[in-house]
């Protein structure tokens, strides 16, 4: 059995965390039913890629949530996967690939690029900092994201066009989970943590966006989202 000690950020909003990575990587490990303790680290610099979460695994440093899966998969500790058949895993992994690399950005823009959301997220992302310093730190923070946001090309969008992205991705989900009470069927899979680690972090927070209003347009991904808040986190 390994010794897994997860650094993510402190929570916060009431979700497991505010960070879909830092989720998704506690939903693996708890449905995957390997034990791990949690260490707040506010500071992605100390991982060993500069992000969160990472982990300390028998005292070896690993970062990214997917590449810290690999290593256990590859060990035999876990296989959230095992149920599905060749077809149903190349599509899930381009599900997953939808959320984290363009759904996320999304999301990312509608708390570091929407001005109607930005004070909600500053004073709750960053609550543990003194109000003095807060200002000054956070927009600083919040312009180098904004330029990563546009680097990458979701910042490059207008409004309209950003939320019109995301509700395509959200009308994928809700077509592909259509009645079932899991992406995996008959039992929770891995597509089913990366998607309420997306779906909860838009719905949850007290961030009114087109993005929130789309999510809540397909019920049975509001009824998925409470349910694996339930089964995989126990919240």
């Amino acid at each position: 059995m390994f010794d897994i000690t997860v650094y993510q950020f402190s929570r916060a909003w009431g979700l497991p965390n505010a960070s879909p990575f830092c989720m998704k990587l506690e939903g693996y490990l708890k449905l995957g039913g390997l034990p791990y303790k949690v260490v707040d680290q506010n500071d992605p610099r100390k991982g060993p890629k500069s992000k969160v979460p990472y982990v300390k695994i028998d005292r070896q440093l690993m970062g990214d949530s997917e590449q810290i899966y690999d290593y256990l998969h590859s060990h035999q500790a876990i296989d959230l996967d095992e149920p599905l058949s060749a077809h149903q895993k190349a599509v899930h992994h381009a599900m997953r690939s939808m959320c984290e690399e363009s759904l996320y950005f999304v999301m990312l823009y509608s708390r570091w690029m929407d001005d109607a959301n930005w004070e909600q997220v500053r004073d709750t992302l960053f609550a543990s900092m003194p109000k003095l310093i807060r200002p000054m730190i956070t927009t600083q923070i919040r312009k180098k994201i904004q330029a990563d946001l546009v680097g990458q090309g979701m910042g490059r969008h207008n409004q309209a066009e950003v939320y019109s992205i995301g509700a395509k991705h959200i009308e994928a989900l809700g077509q592909y989970l259509g009645e079932q009470a899991w992406f995996g069927g008959e039992q929770a899979v891995k597509l089913d943590v990366v998607a309420v680690s997306y779906l909860a972090n838009i719905l949850n927070p007290p961030i009114e966006t087109p993005l929130k209003e789309t999510v809540k347009k397909w019920p049975n991904l509001v009824s998925f989202t409470d349910r694996a808040l339930k089964d995989i986190y126990g919240a």
